[in-house]
């Protein structure tokens, strides 16, 4: 398979994809969510959210693992290929799409979040609360829908403020 593609994509592979790409890749991925990770985390959590943004290193890790065993791969002659060999590449794979996975959707909570504490805080939505609140005549509809926002709000600060 690897032998059959033309000789410069070959050697675009091998030596810029490989060689460039795959490491600036995983590095920069790496750093992005270790640092968006622990300041949203830090914002809101009482023990230290650096802590929840070391989810962001395994992702790299396996992405290195994943790439040393591609290169290994694609340097072996084609008489040299075992299952065993195949199988290892393919477990560093899944172990780096799930702690990628992991991470985005630690990154993914985090961004809903804090997008739901700044239009709780926007100057818009505490005039509209004001305005319900004074109004007695709201919608059966809109009174079930204020009294659920304010249980979230109740059971969030509970939440955030338990050591």
């Amino acid at each position: 398979m690897l032998a059959a593609l033309p000789p410069d994509t070959n050697s675009f592979y091998r030596h810029t994809q490989i060689g460039i790409f795959d490491i600036a890749y995983s590095a920069l991925l790496a750093t992005s969510l270790f640092l968006i990770i622990g300041l949203l985390a830090s914002r809101w959590l009482r023990w230290d959210g650096w802590v929840l943004a070391l989810i962001a290193i395994p992702d790299a890790i396996f992405d290195y693992i994943e790439n040393t065993n591609i290169r290994f791969i694609w340097f072996l002659e084609p008489d040299n290929f075992n299952e065993a060999i195949i199988d290892r590449a393919s477990d560093r794979s899944t172990a780096k799409a799930l702690f990628s996975s992991l991470a985005m959707s630690v990154l993914l909570v985090l961004l809903l979040a804090w997008l739901f504490f700044w239009l709780r805080e926007s100057p818009q939505h505490q005039a509209c609360i004001g305005a319900q609140r004074r109004s007695s005549e709201l919608a059966p509809a809109h009174r079930q829908l204020f009294q659920a926002m304010e249980m979230v709000d109740v059971i969030i600060a509970r939440g955030f403020s338990q050591p």
